[in-house]
């Protein structure tokens, strides 16, 4: 039971996208650039017009 739990658990872990989204939260964490270009756009009032 444990190891299918395991196995199920790196199965989802590992489908296509999930490395993106990895990817871009190590970014998010340690690339600067990154981190002001997500609070220039969390900031941007045309941006949440757009998006609301």
């Amino acid at each position: 039971m444990e190891q299918e739990f395991h196995e199920e658990k790196y199965r989802i872990v590992h489908k296509d996208g999930h490395d993106n989204v990895r990817e871009a939260f190590d970014m998010l964490q340690s690339n600067p650039t990154v981190q002001g270009m997500v609070i220039s756009l969390a900031s941007d009032k045309a941006m949440w017009d757009a998006l609301l």
